[in-house]
């Protein structure tokens, strides 16, 4: 259990969370614009009970911030590509540092350093598969340090965001 009335330790690593955390999480998940009275009620706790646990969650870090979902598709941003890229060594820079000037790029919507024969894979949005090519060939390979690439395009997204959250084994 995360919270008692003892202090409590967290190492960042291993927290372990009751029921009611995770109940609380997978409603946030769902609807994080929801009130707080509205998630007490589904779960049928008090109101200053939710309130204070998800001022532990954010504390001890669990909780990093509460964000949108948007409907790229509803934007105009109908292709989805997800494209995977090797690095070249430039003396003096770090992947790190490839990967925070890849990222930071407009399109990218997410980046993650990867391991196998890729170094990295990004999700990527565009409007067209023109857009898509131009982004590939013209900006991403004009970074310095990217190498080769692979784009993948989604022809059908199965599930591109998760309402729960993932329960460990008790």
């Amino acid at each position: 259990m995360i919270y008692s009335t003892r202090k409590r330790h967290y190492d960042g690593m291993n927290v372990k969370l009751d029921t009611s955390d995770e109940q609380i999480l997978t409603e946030l998940l769902k609807n994080a614009d929801r009130s707080m009275m509205e998630i007490a009620e589904e779960l049928k706790m008090r109101r200053t009970t939710v309130l204070d646990r998800i001022r532990k969650l954010k504390a001890a870090g669990i909780i990093k911030g509460f964000t949108i979902i948007p409907d790229y598709a509803k934007l105009g941003f109908d292709i989805t590509a997800f494209i995977f890229l090797t690095m070249t060594p430039i003396p003096g820079v770090n992947d790190r540092e490839i990967a925070r000037k890849v990222s930071n790029l407009e399109e990218v919507v997410e980046a993650h350093i990867i391991t196998g024969d890729w170094d990295m894979i990004l999700e990527v949005r565009a409007r067209t598969m023109q857009e898509i090519a131009s982004f590939a060939m013209d900006r991403l390979r004009s970074v310095e340090g990217v190498g080769k690439t692979m784009t993948c395009i989604s022809s059908v997204p199965i599930k591109e965001h998760s309402n729960s959250i993932i329960h460990s084994k008790r």
